[in-house]
């Protein structure tokens, strides 16, 4: 005969609808959930088969198995008679040792189960009821209401301990509560207007208020220098001038004291000086110019497309912070320290065609060896443009921009011509300006 599911959760087993009704063998499907089911096996093989089963009783060994795990965990309930109790659980250890077990004596008569646990007390008297240790009582018509914890083991005595009393300890305006040892707790009396609280382990509570010193402002030494008086040392203090003059002041570097100019006509000049002299000096509102303008001689250029040199730079017009050496790298202009930020270049490059052969030239900026920057390409001419005389120079090939550096970073003129015969002469003319941050 078929078997057929019936139920959702529960689900167990019944003959199937078009089978001939055999009730033992349903009641069988039905109960075990399948009609090979052995009854006669072991108990340990026939739990062993529910588990592969459908039927009421799979589902009753399910709630069995779950109810000795939870007693095996100490978590259920029995229902005994009062003396099974005892017998059970023969001391209080065993019967408290199993948390959440729950024991009803079905031979009792009931009866109100009660407990009491910690819980606080807002009233104007001492509860005295429903009380066990723990109990908090807040004082409820005491000035800071005092608060207290009930103690058991105080009684006969008052069980009830005050946790709020340092109220008790201050007893003015100002106190301070001070610790005076391992748990130990006191008070110090607000000081006097002035003082000030110091240190002081002669003290019983270890600190205490103190009138401070008086202060005394210091003085340069103890001579008084007069108008036009002639002095060379003042308490260790070397005069760089044995005569002060009328209307003017001494300032203090290291251990020499030097005199200051007249303040008198010199509203809203600076102090400054040149390493030994102080002096009044203008303040400039024009920013200082912050650049350099370098040029190189006449040099060959060798005749190949794919080759480029590096134009050197042999003298300058100026150079305010180092940025080229006309010796070492002359190639370079280099950013000064300190000087990082945009600056505005300007190349000029004259170029002579010896050869009289016709081609292209161009020049280009490299930074930090590496790269280009702003390539210029102009026409080489055969032959002197008309107009020019007296010299071979027919391309002069110029551009400027605006690039940001770092300070320590350089660069260089790089050009090159694919004309092939040679006699090619370059004379660069470079001028930079900082331009700021």
């Amino acid at each position: 005969m078929a078997a057929e599911d019936i139920g959702g959760i529960w689900n167990v087993k019944q003959p199937g609808y078009e089978d001939k009704a055999d009730i033992q063998a349903a009641l069988k499907l039905f109960l075990y959930g399948d009609y090979n089911f052995d009854t006669t096996a072991s108990s340990e093989l026939q739990k062993q088969d529910l588990e592969n089963n459908s039927g009421i009783a799979r589902h009753l060994q399910d709630l069995s198995d779950r109810l000795t795990d939870q007693e095996e965990l100490g978590t259920g309930s029995d229902y005994l008679l009062f003396d099974d109790l005892a017998t059970k659980f023969p001391t209080l250890e065993e019967q408290i040792a199993n948390d959440g077990y729950i024991v009803m004596a079905s031979d009792s008569n009931g009866g109100a189960v009660e407990s009491l646990y910690a819980s606080a007390f807002y009233t104007n008297e001492a509860p005295t009821t429903d009380i066990v240790d723990g109990v908090l009582w807040v004082d409820k018509d005491s000035a800071a209401l005092d608060t207290y914890v009930y103690d058991s083991t105080l009684l006969p005595g008052d069980p009830w301990v005050r946790i709020n009393d340092l109220k008790n300890i201050i007893a003015a305006k100002g106190d301070l509560l001070v610790g005076t040892a391992a748990e130990g707790l006191d008070n110090l009396t607000v000081g006097a207007n002035g003082t000030v609280l110091t240190a002081d382990d002669t003290q019983p509570l270890g600190i205490k208020w103190q009138t401070p010193s008086t202060y005394s402002q210091p003085t340069l030494g103890t001579t008084a220098i007069a108008s036009g008086a002639t002095v060379t040392n003042v308490n260790d203090l070397t005069i760089n001038s044995t005569t002060i003059p009328t209307s003017k002041t001494l300032v203090a570097t290291d251990s020499t004291a030097y005199v200051v100019p007249p303040m008198s006509g010199n509203a809203g000049k600076y102090l400054t000086n040149d390493g030994s002299t102080p002096s009044w000096a203008t303040i400039s509102t024009t920013p200082a110019f912050v650049g350099c303008s370098v040029y190189g001689v006449r040099s060959q250029l060798m005749a190949n497309g794919s080759t480029t040199y590096a134009l050197p730079f042999t003298a300058q017009y100026f150079d305010t912070h180092n940025f080229h050496s006309t010796v070492t790298n002359n190639t370079r202009i280099t950013i000064p320290s300190g000087k990082s930020g945009k600056y505005q270049i300007n190349v000029q490059v004259a170029y002579d065609n010896a050869s009289g052969t016709p081609g292209y030239l161009n020049w280009f900026v490299r930074i930090d060896g590496s790269g280009s920057y702003s390539i210029t390409t102009a026409q080489l001419q055969a032959t002197t443009p008309a107009g020019i005389t007296g010299s071979t120079n027919n391309s002069i090939v110029s551009n400027s921009g605006i690039i940001s550096f770092n300070e320590g970073q350089y660069f260089e003129i790089l050009s090159r011509t694919d004309n092939g015969n040679g006699n090619i002469y370059a004379t660069p003319y470079v001028t930079v300006t900082y331009l700021g941050a």
